[in-house]
Parts: structure tokens; C-alpha cells; sequence
């Protein structure tokens, strides 16, 4: 195998007996896999471990790496050592299964707080609790008891009074490693994928696992999933290991790798390198291609326009996920229900309309009176200038087609998020305008000395999903 000059050094390093734990920030399309690979065969361990963020890429590197190498996810790793051990049962934690007679909103907090303990760094509930102080003092002054709801739904989950999510176990198998309650032998060597976008427990228990060798390796830049609580692993092991860097990318060519290394430099890490590759073969054609968008409802409009001109397409989300904030903003009415959960408040919106006379008299419709308030919202925005622009006969015949290439499992163009797009390439990509246009908008409200942090994480997203292209990429009016 011919490795670069980085994967060689890297290489080189791990060998070294003072080498126990080596940080490997590479940008997408740099050959994580290649070096793990490359690492397993030159340190031949015994017994090791690679661990994925989904079970698709675990599958993969078992067909990848030396039967030595156990390929799993955290959660198979957690699963087996709970679900089995204890006789536990996974299912959901819902509103339904809350007992007590509480409003169903604060039904739906105490659900997102348990939640988000199972997803952090926390062992002990009550250091969780400190931590969210401000949060649980609110929740208090609101019912005096429900701050205590929150751990005693977590004790029932472990205990096997109720369904434990997948979430729980997780943590569960945290908990029981803090407390030595659980022993591995020692891997000869344990390596973590995608290490820039991960979920503070699967980082605590990469830490707690024993091991000789400790390999992690993503892309700081990548880190795109904040909003599902995940954190930039290097950032918050700054301060262990070696770190060392990957900045050759064997997916996007030379041309468009220039670009979007200008545009990393400019808008999210000046000392970030990407270079790309040239394709020896010099094939140019096209055999995957791609449109990437901003939101779901950005996605819709694309459809439209190849269900219009019959040109076959594939979705890497449901049709229903896609359609949802879309539908439901073409059915508004007083009095209805959205039985979405993230976009139920939208319904409360409909009614305060319906019963204000002089929000009656402003706008001649609930959707005019949401779009309007909401026009800052990315997501709104676009759901709404889709159904203004097509209609809402449009944007149901678009539906059917979709259900229709969902149900016939079509290939052709991949439509998705930029989001869902992480992990994926294709020879070509183009960039939805809602993707250009989320980044407009930062442009026209602050200046780069005034970019906030979720400012970068759309630049990240945007990074993501033009670093997807391999030969041809359009319509990425930023870089």
C-alpha cells in the first residue's frame, strides 16, 4: 500500500513505544479508513477495536480490517453489556409513558432533559442537574415535583420497571464502566471514527476503555450536528495525546479542492489545509450525482422540477420527513392539530391568528400570518416560498412522486440534506439556493469580525456538502 507523506508519519508514530494515543484530524475524503487499516496491519494486534457512529460504516470496516479487529458501534458495545446482562427491554419514552397528572409540555421537557443527560458526560444525575441549574430552577417554579421526575424515570429505564431507549443503555453502559462495574480486557488497540462530531458519552466511554493504543480520527470541520448535543472531540482533548493532521483529499479534484480550501480559510479555520487529488485514469464522467439543500423543504422544489421533466431521482430520507413542515404549512387552520412535535407550536400560532381581530385584519390567511412572522426561520422561509411559488397541487403531486421513487427504491439523482449528506461522494453535486441562501443571509446581517458560532456551523455544513463532489461541482455560488 502506498501511503502519503502524512499517513506515513502517522504511521510512524503509532509504532513508537511512548506513543499511546494519537489524534488524527483529516478532512473529508483523506482516507480515515486506508490509515486505520494501515494501522491495524502494522501494530497486528491480538485483540482490537474500532468503533463507528452507525452501524453502515461498522458493517463495511468488518469486510476492511483483520478478523482481530472487532468493528462495532458504541451502542452494539453498550447493548451487550446491559441489555443482555440486566434482561432489559428497549422501546421509546414518550409522553404515554409518563404517569403523573403534569401538562403534556412539561411532559415533553422532562423527556428532552432525560435525554440529554443519557447524551452527556455526566455519571451522577445530580452533577447533570448543577450543570442545568438555571434550566431546573425554572422548571421548579413551574411544578415543584417534576425536577424530581427526571431522575426517577432514569432509575425505572435501568432498573427494568420500563422500556429503556437506546439513548438509556448507552448511558447505562457508561455509568457501569465509571464504576468498574464492568471490565474489558485490554485492547491492544482502540480506535474511534469520527471523533469531531460526537456525543459526549461515546467520547467518556472511548476514554474509560482500556487500551494500549488509542487512535481517534475525523474532521474538526465537520462538526455539524450541534443541535443534536454533539461536541468536536479534538477541541475537548486538546490537551492528551499527539495530534497530527491529514490534508489530502482523494475524493474532490484539485479544482475543486482549491475553492473550498479558500473558502475553510476564509470563514472557519485560517490554518486548515485541504488539497485534492488528480484523477490518474482521467476519467471525467459522470456516474453518481447529487443536489444537496440547506433544508428538506429546499429538496422539494428540485423534485418538482425532475418529476416535472420525468428524470429519475432517490431520496436518503422518507418522503414523509422531507414533506412534513410543507404539509402541514398547506393545511393550516384553526383549531387543527399538528401532530408533529417539533412544529406543534405552529398551531398555536394558527389559533392566536384566528382569534386576534387585528391580526385578522393584517393578514387575510393563517399561512400569510406565519410566513411573515417567521420570515427569519430558514426552514419556514423555504417551506413557504416553495408553496407560494408551485401551489399546493404542485407540492402534492411532488409528494406522490417521491412516495413513488420511495416505494420503488429508483435510482437516479440523490436528493438530500447537507446534513445527511456526511459520509456520502458523488461525481457530481450541485448546491441547492437554499444552501446559498442560508449563507446569504449571515452576509447581510454581520460582518466576519461579527460571525457567532452557529455562523460557522453553517460554513461547516456548507464545507460538508460541497467536499461530496468528486469531479464536478455547481451552483456553490460561496466558494
Amino acid at each position: 500500500m502506498q501511503y502519503t507523506e502524512e499517513q506515513q508519519a502517522i504511521l510512524d508514530t503509532i509504532v513508537q513505544d511512548s506513543c499511546d494515543f494519537i489524534k488524527v484530524n483529516s478532512v473529508a475524503g483523506s482516507g480515515k479508513t486506508t490509515l486505520l487499516i494501515g494501522i491495524s496491519k502494522i501494530l497486528k494486534p491480538k485483540n482490537g477495536l474500532y468503533i463507528a457512529y452507525n452501524k453502515a460504516i461498522a458493517d463495511e470496516a468488518k469486510t476492511k480490517f483483520d478478523k482481530n479487529v472487532i468493528c462495532q458501534t458504541t451502542h452494539s458495545l453498550a447493548y451487550q453489556n446491559t441489555i443482555k446482562h440486566f434482561n432489559l427491554n428497549v422501546g421509546v419514552f414518550n409522553y404515554k409513558v409518563i404517569k403523573e397528572r403534569i401538562k403534556f409540555e412539561l411532559k415533553l421537557i422532562i423527556i428532552d432533559l432525560v435525554n440529554d443527560f443519557f447524551l452527556s458526560k455526566y455519571v451522577k444525575i445530580d452533577d447533570y442537574i448543577k450543570s442545568n441549574k438555571e434550566q431546573f430552577e425554572k422548571l421548579e417554579k413551574a411544578n415543584k415535583n417534576i425536577v424530581d421526575l427526571v431522575p426517577k424515570y432514569i432509575r425505572k429505564m435501568i432498573s427494568g420497571q420500563i422500556d429503556i431507549t437506546h439513548a438509556g443503555y448507552l448511558k447505562f453502559y457508561h455509568i457501569l464502566l465509571a464504576n468498574n462495574k464492568i471490565k474489558h480486557d485490554e485492547f491492544d488497540v482502540l480506535m474511534l471514527d469520527e471523533a469531531g462530531d460526537i456525543n459526549p458519552v461515546t467520547l467518556e466511554i472511548f476514554k474509560l476503555l482500556p487500551a494500549k493504543k488509542k487512535v481517534m480520527v475525523g474532521d474538526e470541520n465537520q462538526n455539524i450536528y450541534t443541535f443534536n448535543k454533539t461536541i468536536n472531540g479534538f477541541v475537548e482533548m486538546k490537551d492528551v495525546g499527539i495530534q497530527m493532521n491529514m490534508t489530502q483529499s482523494f475524493r474532490c479534484s484539485p479544482e475543486i479542492a482549491d475553492r473550498i480550501d479558500t473558502f475553510i480559510k476564509r470563514y472557519i479555520d485560517i490554518n486548515m489545509e485541504f488539497k485534492g487529488t488528480r484523477d490518474e485514469t482521467c476519467d471525467m464522467s459522470i456516474k453518481s450525482s447529487a443536489i444537496i439543500s440547506r433544508t428538506n423543504s429546499g429538496l422539494i422544489g428540485e423534485i418538482i422540477a425532475l418529476a416535472e421533466n420525468d428524470i429519475k431521482f432517490s431520496l436518503t430520507r422518507k418522503a414523509s420527513q422531507i414533506f412534513e413542515l410543507v404539509l402541514i404549512l398547506a393545511n393550516l387552520k384553526p383549531g387543527g392539530k399538528i401532530f408533529s412535535r417539533e412544529w406543534s407550536f405552529l398551531q398555536d400560532e394558527v389559533d392566536e391568528w384566528n382569534m386576534n381581530p387585528f391580526l385578522l385584519s393584517e393578514y387575510k390567511s393563517a399561512f400569510a400570518y406565519i410566513a411573515d412572522k417567521y420570515s427569519e426561520d430558514i426552514q419556514i422561509k423555504t417551506a413557504t416560498k416553495i408553496i407560494g411559488k408551485y401551489g399546493t397541487r404542485s407540492v402534492y403531486s411532488a409528494y406522490n412522486a417521491a412516495k413513488e421513487s420511495e416505494k420503488r427504491k429508483t435510482k437516479g439523482i440523490v436528493l438530500c440534506t447537507a446534513h445527511s449528506s456526511k459520509g456520502l461522494e458523488f461525481d457530481k453535486v450541485k448546491i441547492a439556493d437554499d444552501l446559498n441562501n442560508s449563507l446569504s443571509k449571515i452576509f447581510e446581517e454581520r460582518s466576519i469580525a461579527e460571525f457567532t458560532e452557529k455562523d460557522i456551523e453553517e460554513f461547516r455544513l456548507y464545507y460538508v456538502a460541497c467536499s461530496r463532489a468528486k469531479k464536478e461541482l455547481i451552483n456553490a455560488e460561496w466558494l
